[in-house]
């Protein structure tokens, strides 16, 4: 796994390259990512690094990925435990799929590492 450009470095380069940098010193509230109106899940502040569970292979987030990371996760164990009541269990498979197709459209690297 790549190890992510420093801020410093990034800062020397003079401008945004728009790949998403974890480090990246340009961002400003129009190129962060925006989690889509329907999501109600939490949303956090900061971004972490989050493990794989099965692999064991790990991936820095951004708070935006760490929030739909985590609502994904969420609504899979409600499903795979029988959580949701009957009628609420299409619109929790609906939410869910919405949820993997935003992750992968905004992270497709990490969606390989944690989702796929």
């Amino acid at each position: 796994m790549n190890k992510p450009l420093s801020r410093e470095y990034l800062l020397k380069r003079g401008s945004c390259c728009n790949s998403n940098c974890i480090n990246c010193p340009y961002k400003t509230n129009k190129t962060m990512q925006k989690l889509p109106k329907w999501f109600t899940g939490e949303l956090y502040e900061e971004g972490e690094t989050v493990q794989n569970r099965f692999s064991g292979e790990k991936i820095k987030l951004t708070a935006e990925e760490l929030s739909m990371y985590d609502f994904i996760m969420g609504a899979t164990l409600m499903m795979e435990m029988g959580i949701l009541k009957e009628g609420a269990l299409e619109f929790g498979a609906k939410d869910l799929k919405k949820g993997m197709d935003w992750f992968r459209e905004n992270n497709a690297k990490a969606y390989m590492v944690l989702l796929d």
